[in-house]
Order: C-alpha cells, then structure tokens, then sequence
C-alpha cells in the first residue's frame, strides 16, 4: 500500500491524500484538535457532534491505533474525493479493545485553500459514533 501520493496527481490532490493521512494519524495518537484541525466547520455531519463524540471516545480510552490506504483521489464539479479504507482500534479504560473497519469517501472543497474535511459517504470516519 502507498504511503505518498502517486507523483501524477494534482497539487490539490496530493493535498487532500495527505489530510486524509493525517486524520488517521491524528485519530490515532489521540490529537482531537489535531483532527478537528482538518475538518470544516461547516461539516455536514456537524462539527459539534463530531468534536463530541470524538472528544467522548479518545478521552475513555487509553490507547488508539489507525491505518489509512488510500484507494483512490478523483476531483469532479470543485469537490475533491479521498476513497480510503482503514482500520482503527482503540483500548478502552477496562481494557477492552474495539476493533473496526471500514471503507469512507472523504469529500473536500476545492476552493478551500486548507482543504479540511467538509462531508463523507459511505462508513463514518475511524468508526466515530454520532456522526
């Protein structure tokens, strides 16, 4: 699985490939502002339920894993489309660990400049509940 985008993508593209790195990346050291960082506030799913229900599952757990393959980086009508597939787990307090996977189609605006997390279909992002 490539872990840099391939060098015949666009900018633009390349751009949202690595934003949807780095919310794995986030997710999984636990960082909430540095996730809430990438995403919009104007988040169609809502940016407070988001923020919450991240908030909720990172701080009841003591330990967080994520990996990120990226599938496929489309643009079409000024959105820029991220297909990934990825695994997260986290340790909850009790020692329980929750397992999930899933397959998400990150969606960005091209004319946002910092290209942040605007909507999703398919599976919500890490498995995040309230979403």
């Amino acid at each position: 699985m490539p872990t840099q985008p391939p060098s015949d993508l666009g900018a633009v593209e390349r751009f949202a490939w690595q934003q949807v790195v780095r919310l794995g990346e986030a997710f999984a050291a636990g960082d909430v502002p540095g996730f809430l960082a990438r995403v919009s506030r104007g988040f169609y799913h809502g940016y407070s339920a988001l923020e919450s229900s991240l908030t909720a599952l990172l701080t009841d757990s003591s330990a967080h894993a994520a990996v990120v393959a990226i599938r496929m980086v489309t643009e079409e009508e000024g959105k820029v489309s991220v297909r990934a597939e990825w695994t997260r787990s986290v340790t909850m307090r009790d020692g329980s660990v929750e397992a999930r996977h899933g397959e998400t189609v990150f969606l960005f605006l091209k004319s946002d400049s910092s290209l942040r997390l605007l909507d999703y279909r398919g599976d919500a992002p890490f498995a995040i509940g309230g979403i």
